[in-house]
């Protein structure tokens, strides 16, 4: 049995997720609380406890009764599971910070599990508040492994994971004095690139050679060599479809 209900889906006072600021997460967290809060199935229950409110589940239970069907550990989980699927529906509009929301998705994506990607967030801003010298030192050293160990290739989807993952460790020490400027963040992603790509590195480079703060916007940067480097990725694809095409014609 499944039941039909409806709800509040949108807050017009709600804040975009951006991933940049504590202040930012607080504000984005009580729209969001509001909404689940005012939902007619008491979503903020499922997503902060990971259980169906009482007042919830006595009407389920009620429904369930009147309809002779027997109510048990399944149809409790099956109703859990849709009511954090519909919290999630309405979660991932407001994460608007892109690795975030793709950190989510490849997280909590499958099951839906908005309780799961609450309880990520929270955990990360807890901890960066939290934070003692040696966790800071600890996420500085990691960082620097995976700077060091780079991307498995100069594609598109394994410069993209690189970036996605340091970009995670900035965000992560942010308002610390660990965090990496916007020059540091382009040079350390130009260099892994150009151990795959020195040629096409250079080449970008020397376009640049007019300009001293090209290196200092580093989305800019990461957008324009990520379009470039689909297009190569394009290109390479067309070309082997065109080889086997070849050796079997």
């Amino acid at each position: 049995m499944t039941t039909s209900t409806t709800g509040t889906s949108g807050n017009k006072e709600q804040v975009p997720y951006l991933h940049s600021t504590k202040k930012n997460y607080e504000d984005w967290k009580t729209g969001f609380d509001s909404t689940l809060s005012k939902h007619t199935d008491s979503l903020l229950t499922v997503v902060q406890d990971y259980k169906i409110a009482k007042g919830v589940l006595m009407k389920i239970r009620m429904q369930y009764k009147q309809l002779d069907e027997e109510w048990n550990i399944t149809s409790s989980n099956e109703h859990l599971k849709e009511f954090n699927t519909k919290a999630w529906y309405i979660m991932m509009p407001t994460i608007q910070d892109t690795t975030m929301r793709k950190t989510l998705e490849r997280k909590y994506g499958d099951k839906h599990d908005c309780h799961g990607a609450y309880e990520e967030l929270a955990e990360h801003w807890n901890t960066t508040t939290a934070s003692t010298t040696n966790d800071l030192i600890k996420k500085d050293n990691d960082r620097k492994l995976h700077i060091d160990a780079g991307a498995k290739s100069g594609s598109a989807e394994h410069m993209e994971d690189f970036v996605e993952t340091l970009l995670e460790f900035n965000a992560e020490l942010e308002d610390t004095d660990y965090k990496m400027p916007q020059t540091v963040l382009t040079n350390h992603f130009m260099n892994v690139l150009s151990k795959h790509d020195p040629a096409y590195v250079r080449a970008y480079k020397g376009a640049k050679a007019g300009d001293k703060d090209w290196n200092k916007n580093f989305d800019v940067n990461w957008q324009l060599i990520k379009k470039d480097l689909k297009d190569f990725d394009t290109v390479a694809d067309a070309n082997a479809k065109k080889e086997r095409s070849d050796i079997l014609s």
